[in-house]
């Protein structure tokens, strides 16, 4: 399995394109959200809020991980 874009994230706001991009910690693009469902009449989704808990949910994942990596297991 290929290894995720290695954290911190970051979220640029909402673009007039009615997207909002997801960032490597190089700055490299790597995501995006869309703004709305593309409906005829669309219904606008929340995308900057939606792409700002997605980054932090995995930055907080990864800080947990390596917080369990420096635990000593019990023998």
């Amino acid at each position: 399995m290929a290894e995720h874009t290695p954290t911190p994230w970051t979220v640029d706001k909402v673009h007039f394109s009615g997207e909002c991009h997801l960032h490597g910690p190089n700055g490299e693009e790597f995501a995006l959200l869309y703004v709305s469902d593309g409906a005829d009449d669309p219904e606008p989704y929340p995308a900057e809020a939606n792409a700002a808990f997605i980054v932090k949910a995995e930055q907080s994942r990864c800080a947990g991980e390596s917080a369990a990596v420096g635990r000593s297991s019990p023998e």
